[in-house]
């Protein structure tokens, strides 16, 4: 492997450990190892300490740039958002705005009675906000980090690779929090925390 592949091939496996969220230690299992050398006997697996202290952010710094480049070609653009929720009956709907300039303007309720919640849902939806936005008007969508959305989105960035799609940062920190809540330790104490100031 060339010195250029190496440096690729790592940039591709550092992507690949960040987007499904794997613990850096992945790169020390056998089983991993003894994979990727099938695949490409001369390909020199980074150590642990080589992937979070070099390629990790290396990567960080290549997407960083590649994003402020994106947005400052796309300032004067709009953001539309979607915003999915279900009733207590069980009935889904998704919440439809476009952000521009500091003024959010709804532009619809849809109900998904008619339609499958998927990621071709998804894709459908914003092809069609696109179209009604004038799609050359929009710089990027953002939605909540559901399955189907990030599904949505991949299938979304495949036909429109010029939008920036991203997960709320909102959704991302309260799922955090629900999860967080969720470890028996942490849950007792805020328990006890809110016992004391009721």
């Amino acid at each position: 492997l060339t010195p250029q592949l190496q440096e690729a091939a790592e940039r591709d496996l550092t992507a690949m450990i960040c987007a499904h969220n794997m613990p850096a230690s992945v790169v020390e299992s056998s089983y991993f190892k003894t994979f990727c050398a099938r695949l490409n006997p001369t390909f020199k697996m980074p150590s642990r300490k080589r992937l979070v202290g070099t390629c990790l952010p290396r990567l960080e710094d290549e997407l960083r740039e590649q994003t402020e480049r994106r947005l400052a070609a796309k300032r004067d653009k709009a953001t539309i958002s979607m915003d999915g929720f279900t009733t207590e009956d069980g009935q889904s709907y998704v919440n439809v705005g476009r952000a521009a300039e500091g003024v959010f303007e709804f532009l619809e309720t849809r109900d998904l009675k008619t339609q499958r919640d998927d990621g071709d849902m998804f894709k459908s939806i914003v092809l069609e906000t696109l179209k009604q936005c004038g799609s050359s008007s929009v710089s990027g969508i953002v939605a909540d980090n559901t399955a189907h959305n990030l599904s949505g989105m991949e299938k979304v960035g495949k036909e429109r690779p010029e939008l920036l799609l991203t997960g709320c940062a909102s959704h991302l920190f309260d799922l955090l929090a629900e999860d967080v809540g969720g470890v028996r330790e942490i849950n007792l104490t805020v328990k006890g925390c809110t016992r004391l100031v009721k």
